[in-house]
């Protein structure tokens, strides 16, 4: 087990997925369609599993690295 483990399970989850998300929109051609699908496809279902609260926050960091407005995001996302 690395060293830094217990360390890095003290960062927030929250944070966590944030730099999935950046990381995510940084691989993909976030400018197409097909792009943007493909980060919400890779990030979501780690947002999915968040208390409503940090789901909000996450949506809001997903929205703003793909380049659509949270209103727009939150359509498309299944129910």
């Amino acid at each position: 087990m690395p060293s830094n483990y217990k360390e890095s399970k003290r960062i927030p989850r929250s944070l966590n997925i944030n730099f999935v998300i950046m990381n995510a929109a940084s691989m993909f051609d976030t400018t197409t369609g097909q792009g943007k699908t493909t980060v919400v496809e890779i990030v979501y279902p780690l947002i999915a599993q968040q208390n409503s609260v940090d789901q909000d926050q996450s949506l809001h960091v997903l929205s703003e690295a793909i380049g659509v407005t949270q209103e727009e995001l939150r359509a498309s996302l299944p129910h």
